[in-house]
């Protein structure tokens, strides 16, 4: 128990981009179906980049998601994907201006 206030009370004196740091190390690597959660963790690997103007974030995400950029993976399909994950490629539009995310993204809307 004393354990775990001790991890709780250090914990609360890091501050939020220490902890985001932290998660992205764990989440945000894998991408292999579209769905939303996965895509979250994407998307927050993203923002911590663009918060610390560290670009390896931006490159490593292209390349997770370079098999469905490149039409090599559906986004969607019958057991696979869903509508939530796609949030991903729009957040990747609206970062780096690709056509072919907001492409992506729209496989959702149609």
């Amino acid at each position: 128990m004393i354990a775990g206030l001790a991890r709780t009370a250090a914990s609360a004196k890091r501050m939020p981009i220490e902890i985001a740091a932290e998660i992205s190390r764990r989440y945000g690597h894998d991408f292999d179906s579209v769905f939303y959660i996965p895509a979250l963790a994407l998307i927050g690997r993203l923002r911590l980049g663009a918060l610390t103007d560290d670009v390896h974030h931006l490159r490593d995400i292209e390349r997770i998601v370079a098999p469905y950029y490149e039409g090599k993976k559906q986004t969607l399909g019958p057991r696979f994907g869903n509508p939530g994950g796609q949030f991903v490629f729009g957040e990747l539009a609206r970062t780096t201006g690709r056509p072919r995310y907001v492409e992506l993204a729209r496989v959702a809307a149609d």
